[in-house]
């Protein structure tokens, strides 16, 4: 019926107008972004492919031992490590 579509295309505005961001949230996001590569990028080389390949791109740490031609046990610790890293370097410049 016309009342079930026009209130159903009402339910559709309402959500898209609850969940679309604003425009500070946008600026706030990319912001955010932008201070975690440049924290991602201050990372030793090793520790920045692995992170970056891990949490960016999705690869697994097996897939990055793999590729790498290393134990998953290496990829894990120099993940581990580099998260560490990241968190104080956050702390202190952010």
């Amino acid at each position: 019926s016309t009342q079930s579509r026009s209130s159903a295309a009402s339910d559709v505005y309402k959500r898209q107008v609850l969940f679309t961001p604003t425009l500070q949230e946008i600026v706030e996001r990319h912001l955010e972004e932008e201070r975690l590569y440049q924290a991602i990028s201050s990372l030793p080389e090793k520790q920045r492919q692995r992170v970056y390949a891990h949490y960016i791109l999705g690869i697994t740490l097996m897939d990055i031992a793999k590729m790498e031609g290393v134990s998953l046990h290496a990829v894990h610790e120099s993940i581990r490590r580099g998260l560490r890293r990241l968190e104080k370097i956050l702390e202190e410049n952010f």
